[in-house]
């Protein structure tokens, strides 16, 4: 309860006692108003069996008359003392019920502030854990973002220039993809195009590795080579690999592999594994790539 309630519920009470001391006195003007009526017949009554013992002449008629007054005044002021305790007694039961309500009234608000409370410390508990979820993701996002700025970017060297990454982006839909990458020995820069080609490749999320391939001469620009009936999935993921690497100014074709799939001139040199046959897509790194 508030102090307002407190104060309400006091002024009831107080009212309450009032009224029932109001009671208390008027109830005892009652009785001593009888007992005076009570006393007043009793020497009447005595007078006149005294005269009538004594053969004594009777009161005077005023004497009578006074007496008949008085009792008519005190009946009158009883009736109005009852009626007046009639009223009391029933405002008492009105400001009982009252107070009855009141206290109802302070319970329900009561139980609604505890309500409230109960609420109030979920809501702060859901908003501390609301503040860690985020300060957890701007921890994350901040993290990502330092990753983003430690990274190399792609090589701008040798033909992709501001390029690479749209290369990359555009690269990811055929994520997955597996594809070897001869540089020809003979060619001066084809082992850093073949080395910027594979880094823009791991950007899309392709599988490759790069070999030396020796032996070999009389290829110019950049061959994307398939084995002839291939399944759609790699000759589809062959044609976007040539049609981004002319977009970032490759001098690049698209052709099938003569003859046997595993079988090459010259000597390819490069990591033990996978095996330099293995990759459905191969690209042949020449003289003149870009």
């Amino acid at each position: 309860m508030d102090l307002q309630q407190y104060r309400t519920w006091a002024d009831v009470m107080d009212k309450a006692a009032v009224i029932s001391l109001i009671v208390a006195g008027l109830a005892v003007a009652a009785v001593g108003v009888a007992t005076w009526l009570s006393n007043q017949y009793r020497g009447t009554a005595r007078a006149v069996e005294a005269a009538a013992t004594l053969r004594l002449p009777p009161p005077p008629a005023s004497s009578a008359q006074d007496l008949a007054k008085a009792v008519l005044n005190a009946q009158e002021q009883s009736a109005k003392i009852y009626d007046r305790a009639a009223t009391l007694d029933s405002q008492l039961s009105s400001a009982k019920l009252r107070i009855a309500q009141l206290e109802q009234t302070i319970a329900e608000a009561d139980r609604m502030v505890d309500q409230a409370m109960k609420r109030a410390v979920e809501s702060e508990r859901m908003l501390e854990t609301a503040n860690a979820r985020v300060t957890a993701l701007e921890k994350e996002l901040a993290d990502v973002r330092a990753r983003q700025a430690q990274r190399p970017k792609l090589s701008a060297s040798f033909g992709f220039a501001e390029t690479g990454e749209d290369t990359a982006a555009h690269l990811k839909k055929f994520a997955g993809s597996n594809a070897a990458v001869y540089a020809l020995e003979e060619a001066p820069d084809a082992a850093k195009v073949a080395s910027s080609i594979k880094e823009v490749l791991a950007e899309a999320g392709w599988t490759s590795s790069v070999w030396n391939w020796k032996g070999v001469t009389g290829i110019s620009g950049i061959v994307v080579l398939t084995k002839e009936g291939k399944d759609p999935t790699t000759d589809e993921a062959a044609a976007g690999l040539v049609n981004e690497l002319r977009a970032a100014r490759f001098n690049v074709l698209k052709a099938n592999w003569p003859g046997d799939w595993r079988r090459h001139q010259g000597s390819l040199f490069g990591p033990e594994k996978p095996d330099p046959t293995a990759a459905p897509i191969r690209i042949v790194v020449g003289a003149n790539s870009h």
